[in-house]
């Protein structure tokens, strides 16, 4: 016996997209106010996570494990912008600390290594690398063997988390 197939037409495709439009609009405040993490941020507090526990140490566990984590990131300028770190040209690579652009670079590597001497502090133990679609292994390997000579007593773990526009992201623990 073949599936009995339907047909949908246009206009009650786009009626049903309405509807959820509008409840998606009824609703925008409370969905605003949901807490929504970056990767690195998120990535210890799913480390945190007290699996069986009750849901208050979990939760408090998890948002220790947020709070700890001190986050920066790499991207391409698009546009010749002006930032408090200086005069941005299209192509020059960035350096994101705390949302503010705090090192601005020709390479890479170069701005990749200036964000994570801003954001790793004498208690630091634990260096975690998001690479993005863009990453390039031999920068990736640039970034390890710098941290390996300049903080070699810190761990650090390189994952491929696919985000576009950030090749690099970073979480310092």
């Amino acid at each position: 016996m073949s599936p009995k197939r339907l047909s949908l037409r246009s206009q009650d495709l786009k009626q049903v997209l309405n509807r959820y439009l509008d409840r998606l609009r009824e609703h925008r405040e409370a969905l605003n106010r949901l807490n929504v993490y970056p990767v690195p941020e998120s990535l210890a507090a799913m480390f945190a996570y007290l699996p069986g526990g009750d849901p208050e140490s979990t939760a408090a566990a998890m948002t220790v494990a947020v709070e700890d984590v001190t986050a920066g990131e790499v991207t391409q300028a698009v546009r010749d912008a002006t930032t408090p770190a200086g005069a941005v040209r299209e192509g020059d690579w960035l350096g994101i600390v705390s949302g503010d652009v705090r090192v601005i670079a020709s390479e890479c590597a170069e701005a990749a290594s200036g964000v994570l001497e801003e954001i790793i502090g004498e208690t630091s133990e634990v260096i975690t690398i998001v690479t993005g679609i863009g990453a390039d292994e031999a920068v990736t390997d640039s970034i390890t063997s710098r941290l390996g000579e300049n903080h070699g007593d810190v761990a650090v773990d390189v994952i491929y988390g696919g985000q576009p526009l950030y090749p690099y992201l970073f979480g310092v623990e």
